[in-house]
């Protein structure tokens, strides 16, 4: 404040309200006393401040007159009534110019610690992250729109009356619109997708769209972890370099905001998804005295269940996580959706016992691949509490299935089991020297003489050892099988295996496919 009044002594300001205001955190100029929306902001007033309107100005605002028919004396029993304070030059400069000089005056640093203690101050007084964007508004100047992890609209700060076509379709719709996620997918920054960028930048990135002419400043909340970002759109001025201060001071306080709701979230009464959050974390078990809420989740999650993944990292495209979270819900009435690590989870809870059939997991490939998402479904399961694992187990199907088919899909584990169970072995021994030694031994003679013995036993015993149907597997005659298996017995005597040595040598060859 002491550099404000010594700036405005150079100016010629005549005259001083008795009082300063402890502190001001912007500069802006208005037409009406009705635009002056919040305090500590210094407004100049275009017009005269007449007589006539004094019973029009707003309380608790600071107020620079370029010209009044008000004598200091009624100024000062003005400001005493409305809790105002009020600066007057008489013959005061252009008040855009006025403006702009005031904003160079500030010194840098000085406004944004003074943003920082204007929202900090909000931040206290336990303002919401609505409050906290609508009072950045008067800082920053252009809209202010912030976004969860599902790109659905938090918050938003823009004069309504005054917006374009497509900032009012972002929050008539509550979210990214299609031209959005279209411009997230195309627009290239730094070569790479622009909200994969942003994901990993901690500092804000401009994008230039030139469709609509515009500029967007965007910041996400966590590096880590996909909460969400923040976007200052240059709608009423252009984007200015202080503007990337603002808004990461902005995005400190709402993740803030974000980590004191998800405290209280979990601490007191809420939906399904959070204590779902908690099991996939492991921070509850079926011991803790919370009784009443696992109550209220076994009965949702009950009998049957299935876990499914959708990794959208993986996706080649950014998605629209909020449209596949409801059209999966379509597809599955019993399904339960997520977020979890900027992950989609889904709870299948199948009351009748049923388990999923072909009709089942194709409905859900034709959606993957249509919507081009990277999905795991885990093995069938009876416990939520058993949530961790099995979700561990979904997100293996998909790594598993990759190493196969690089295109978006459905990935099954039970389609991918035998690639675990190697890929769990390598973690200890050689596959080769835990498999079965009749196995290894057709398959040397195997490569020997060009023959087929191993896989032939493999089917045969596969097929319950009925020859028919092993001979239609391997569409050969029955007369040749018969040969070959004569063969076989000449080489191991799989005649007289028991049940485990069966089992042995199923495992081992699927283990040696690997």
């Amino acid at each position: 404040m002491k550099k404000l009044k010594e700036w405005f002594e150079k100016k010629e300001v005549c005259h001083f309200p008795k009082s300063m205001p402890p502190v001001i955190a912007s500069v802006s100029s208005i037409e009406t006393l009705s635009e002056a929306r919040q305090p500590q902001v210094l407004y100049i007033l275009k017009k005269p401040l007449l007589r006539a309107c004094k019973d029009d100005v707003p309380k608790n605002r600071i107020f620079f007159l370029t010209a009044t028919d008000l004598t200091q004396n009624e100024l000062e029993d003005l400001a005493g009534k409305m809790q105002n304070h009020f600066f007057y030059s008489a013959g005061a400069s252009d008040p855009d110019t006025l403006v702009r000089d005031l904003i160079q005056a500030f010194d840098y640093d000085q406004l944004l610690s003074a943003f920082t203690g204007t929202l900090s101050e909000a931040f206290f007084g336990g303002a919401s992250i609505q409050e906290l964007t609508e009072l950045s508004l008067s800082v920053i100047k252009n809209p202010v729109f912030v976004f969860d992890a599902a790109f659905k609209l938090i918050a938003a700060a823009p004069y309504f009356e005054s917006l374009d076509a497509h900032s009012r379709q972002i929050i008539d719709e509550g979210g990214f619109t299609d031209y959005d996620f279209d411009f997230v997918n195309h627009y290239l920054y730094e070569r790479k997708p622009l909200h994969e960028q942003v994901k990993k930048s901690s500092l804000p990135v401009l994008a230039t769209d030139e469709k609509l002419g515009r500029q967007r400043l965007i910041l996400c909340f966590d590096t880590d972890r996909d909460v969400g970002h923040l976007v200052i759109s240059d709608f009423y001025k252009p984007i200015e370099s202080i503007d990337y201060d603002y808004l990461v001071i902005l995005r400190n306080f709402i993740y803030e905001k974000f980590q004191q709701s998800e405290f209280n979230k979990n601490t007191s009464g809420f939906p399904y998804e959070f204590f779902l959050s908690d099991l996939l974390d492991k921070k509850v078990s079926a011991s803790t005295a919370l009784q009443s809420r696992f109550a209220y989740v076994s009965r949702e999650f009950s009998r049957t269940l299935y876990c499914i993944v959708i990794e959208t990292a993986r996706s080649f495209h950014t998605i629209n996580i909020h449209r596949v979270r409801n059209e999966m819900e379509s597809l599955f009435p019993s399904l339960k959706t997520l977020l979890y690590q900027g992950q989609i989870i889904g709870i299948l809870s199948n009351k009748e016992d049923q388990w999923l059939g072909p009709a089942d997991y194709g409905k859900l490939r034709r959606f993957c691949e249509t919507q081009g998402l990277f999905c795991g479904i885990s093995n069938i399961f009876d416990s939520i509490f058993d949530l961790s694992d099995y979700y561990k187990q979904a997100l293996r199907a998909i790594e598993l299935g990759v190493c196969h088919f690089s295109d978006p899909g459905l990935y099954i584990y039970e389609d991918f089991f035998m690639d675990h169970i190697h890929y769990l072995i390598r973690q200890g021994e050689s596959a080769q020297v835990l498999c079965s030694p009749w196995l290894k031994r057709l398959i040397r003679y195997d490569k020997k003489h060009e023959t087929e013995l191993a896989h032939t036993l493999f089917i045969y015993l596969q097929c319950e050892r009925n020859t028919t149907s092993t001979a239609a597997q391997l569409f050969v005659h029955r007369n040749t099988l018969i040969n070959r298996l004569k063969k076989i017995a000449s080489l191991v005597p799989y005649e007289d295996m028991t049940a485990k040595e069966r089992l042995y040598y199923i495992i081992s060859y699927g283990l040696m496919l690997q």
